[in-house]
């Protein structure tokens, strides 16, 4: 499930004035330049917004490590991948804790 996207690419955001943020802009960049070509999954959707998904698991709250080729072709991006994911899931589990609150919680 995705929880993340990178929505304002032209902000001029770089990897440390906002690590996270940084990271996403980061890896956009590495999708735009090429350095992923065959190892994302690239939509097209409705509203014409292009979106580059690259795979990655993360079980029981344990991130698996990048592909190969993001880590040697995407180095600031690699770099705070760790970090990002780490909060994504962190991010992930809390808001399902509130929807499960909101709507599985009998009110008083």
């Amino acid at each position: 499930m995705g929880l993340i996207a990178v929505t304002d690419f032209d902000s001029g955001m770089q990897g440390g004035e906002e690590p996270f943020g940084g990271a996403l802009h980061a890896f956009a960049l590495c999708a735009q330049a090429g350095l992923l070509d065959g190892h994302l999954l690239e939509v097209e959707l409705g509203d014409q917004t292009q979106r580059s998904t690259l795979a990655v698991l993360t079980n029981q709250s344990k991130a698996e490590p990048l592909p190969e080729v993001a880590r040697q072709n995407c180095p600031v991006f690699a770099a705070a991948a760790s970090g990002l994911r780490s909060s994504v899931d962190l991010t992930g589990r809390a808001y399902a804790r509130m929807l499960d609150r909101w709507l599985f919680t009998e009110q008083i």
